[in-house]
């Protein structure tokens, strides 16, 4: 049962698909977004990604493991 609370909570901390959707309109579109390439962006900004975001040794497992999954299909 829905007592309204989910929804306030949302909109507290939740993006609007708009909102979700900018970053990534904004470094496909943009030219402002062109010397920013490779880099993480989150709310059209550059930020520094998590750490396990740059560990090469979990990027090679990653990768293993999706060669896996795409050969069995």
């Amino acid at each position: 049962m829905d007592n309204g609370r989910g929804t306030a909570i949302g909109l507290l901390f939740l993006k609007s698909v708009g909102e979700g959707a900018a970053t990534e309109v904004f470094a496909a579109v943009s030219p402002k977004a062109v010397p920013l390439a490779g880099n993480y962006l989150a709310d059209s900004n550059v930020m520094k990604p998590r750490a396990d975001a740059e560990d090469a040794a979990l990027a090679t497992r990653l990768w293993a493991e999706s060669e896996k999954i795409v050969q069995a299909l």
